[in-house]
């Protein structure tokens, strides 16, 4: 799809080009321009074949829309590609297309058998004394080496630790070159992640990130036990020994997501969370103390929601625990009681 949505964009630019025209400003093929190009004066036939390109790159983009979210589904349900995720360049398109090429990881002794069967090892002409080296040889799983080019592509201009390799290599080996050694690291990564191990090279906050845009393309709907976006990504976190690192995470004009609670240290900020809500909720008591035979009871629960909203998402993983943890902390019992009555 992504190759005929690029054929129909070429032909359209054709059309630009042919006539000297200007386009619109930003992207020239979004929905809202759509308009300016059906305006344009044309002959009978190139119109038809402008129309028709419009179509075709419309079809495309949809179909992409609905294999991504195809795929997005899958990647929810399968614990492995969830940890391709955290591997720097891997979105869920990339994880799915790495794994579903490999399969079962076990086939392979070591990570040089996987650099072999994705064609992504040097020629060797080893004859005698002598031993010569060359290009890499795919000779193997082409959408495999793709994908892996891609990853390495985009690691080397935003990933720290690939930004640095990318630096030492080039000089010597050239750009091409150097971003199909980071592929082939980056694959050897893909190896070892897939044994169990994690990316040494993860970045928690980054990755953390990821997680959350992943909890949100796959939808409240999708997730296992309707979890709440922060506690799906924490899951994953904490799955990879990640979960305890991060501190805040911004996420689109807020300053921290209400995720950064949920990776609070267990025996300092956690303490001052619930401490918080639940010297929030005495409050709330004490206020109408004096009014709860004449107020309605409707305006007391309001309050009290009002309240326990803000930290529904931090409360919700400890249902099983809560009255217990907040007793060891001398909490009342009741407030802790009427906190989880009221979480969804």
């Amino acid at each position: 799809m992504t190759h005929l949505a690029t054929q129909a964009k070429n032909r359209l630019h054709a059309v630009v080009q042919r006539h000297h025209l200007k386009p619109p400003a930003g992207n020239p093929f979004a929905k809202t321009n759509n308009g300016w190009w059906q305006a344009l004066t044309l002959g009978s036939l190139e119109k038809m074949n402008l129309q028709s390109d419009l179509a075709t790159l419309q079809f495309a983009e949809q179909q992409e829309a609905r294999i991504e979210k195809e795929m997005t589904g899958i990647a929810a349900e399968n614990e492995e590609i969830g940890r391709l995720l955290h591997i720097a360049g891997f979105g869920v398109i990339t994880a799915v297309t790495v794994y579903a090429a490999i399969g079962d990881i076990q086939r392979f002794g070591d990570a040089k058998h996987l650099v072999g069967y994705a064609g992504m090892g040097t020629r060797v002409h080893d004859s005698g004394m002598t031993t010569h080296t060359g290009k890499m040889t795919k000779a193997g799983r082409r959408d495999l080496r793709v994908a892996m080019v891609e990853a390495a592509h985009v690691v080397a201009n935003s990933h720290p630790h690939w930004k640095v390799e990318l630096a030492r290599l080039q000089p010597r080996i050239g750009y091409n070159r150097a971003i199909v050694a980071i592929a082939r690291k980056l694959l050897v990564t893909v190896w070892y992640v897939l044994q169990g191990k994690v990316d040494q090279y993860a970045e928690p906050k980054a990755v953390a990130q990821k997680m959350l845009k992943f909890a949100y393309a796959v939808g409240k709907a999708n997730r296992p036990k309707r979890q709440t976006a922060a506690q799906f990504a924490r899951i994953r976190m904490d799955a990879l020994g990640l979960g305890s690192e991060p501190t805040g995470i911004s996420w689109g004009s807020k300053e921290a997501d209400p995720i950064a609670t949920l990776w609070a240290n267990k025996e300092g900020a956690t303490s001052q969370i619930v401490n918080s809500a639940c010297g929030d909720l005495e409050k709330v008591l004490r206020a109408h103390r004096s009014k709860i035979i004449i107020q309605p009871l409707s305006t007391l629960l309001r309050s009290f929601v009002k309240v326990v909203g803000r930290y529904c998402c931090f409360f919700a993983p400890l249902r099983p625990v809560l009255p217990s943890f907040c007793g060891a902390l001398d909490f009342p019992l009741h407030l802790c009681t009427l906190c989880w009555a009221w979480l969804p």
